[in-house]
């Protein structure tokens, strides 16, 4: 099953694999959401064979840096944990400034919260995603995706 995007959002960038769209609730500056195009309910179904986290995550990565956000030592990636989904269907936050998520939005996306699941990872490794010829060299940390096998 394929998803199609709500008639309310622009996707921003695609592949044959996600998709990229601006939240239409924003807590940030920036705010994106990347869902597969295949469909998984939430991160809890997630596998650890499942290669679409990378992707997900460089999708991000890639629509930050095309909206000029560079400094990833300030960018969050997550996952709402269920019950506090609210759609069902599995959608990775990425949010930037992160110093700087609006009031009403800090509870929401608090970092390794029971609501909202990051992980520190190295940025560096989804660099083989990064299209060909780009100059962005991502050598930051960043809270990122946390892979679950349930």
């Amino acid at each position: 099953m394929h998803t199609t995007l709500p008639s309310l959002s622009v996707c921003v960038l695609q592949d044959d694999e996600v998709l990229c769209f601006k939240d239409i609730s924003p807590g940030a500056e920036h705010h994106y959401l990347v869902v597969p195009r295949d469909h998984i309910k939430d991160c809890t179904y997630l596998q650890k064979s499942q290669a679409n986290l990378g992707i997900m995550a460089n999708m991000g990565l890639k629509v930050l840096h095309e909206n000029n956000f560079t400094d990833m030592n300030d960018a969050s990636f997550g996952f709402h944990l269920p019950p506090y989904t609210s759609v069902d269907h599995l959608h990775l936050h990425v949010l930037a400034p992160a110093s700087q998520l609006y009031i009403c939005s800090k509870y929401k996306y608090t970092p390794n919260h029971y609501r909202f699941i990051t992980v520190s990872t190295n940025i560096s490794l989804f660099s083989p995603a990064c299209p060909q010829g780009s100059e962005y060299v991502p050598t930051a940390s960043v809270h990122t995706i946390i892979i679950l096998s349930m």
